[in-house]
């Protein structure tokens, strides 16, 4: 397998485990911004 290849097989695998973790994160569906920060606990003084 040519150096390139190999690259790419890599770059591939860690956007698929990147796509897997803000699936868990953030859910399937389109990311907004005032859902986001709801779910977040907001401590500012």
């Amino acid at each position: 397998m040519s150096l390139w290849k190999r690259i790419k097989q890599a770059l591939k695998n860690y956007l698929t485990r990147m796509e897997q973790s803000n699936k868990e994160l953030f859910g399937n569906g389109r990311l907004d911004c005032c859902k986001l920060n709801s779910s977040r606990n907001d401590r500012r003084l």
